[in-house]
């Protein structure tokens, strides 16, 4: 696995906050795969690796972002987003 993905995971686990994965998972209907990170946290948990982003080539930066989508977690879901909205123009 990439030690960019391991980082980005082991950061969620420890900001994860019970309270905010009980309220998160209100929102929904059906059952969604939460760590219990807030919006604003996971925002300046991905921006913490634009720089590492922007030096991969885009075939990496995919890939990378392959992996977060199929984990199931909305917040790795909200990192992926972030990544390949960060390379789009290069």
């Amino acid at each position: 696995m990439n030690a960019i993905i391991e980082q980005i995971r082991e950061e969620l686990k420890q900001k994860s906050d019970p309270h905010t994965k009980t309220t998160g998972q209100n929102f929904f209907k059906e059952k969604v795969k939460i760590y219990g990170v807030k919006t604003a946290v996971v925002t300046k948990i991905g921006k913490a690796y634009d720089k590492e982003i922007l030096a991969m080539n885009k075939k990496e930066v995919f890939a990378l972002c392959e992996e977060l989508w199929r984990s199931g977690f909305m917040e790795e879901s909200f990192i992926a987003c972030r990544f390949s909205y960060l390379i789009r123009s290069s």
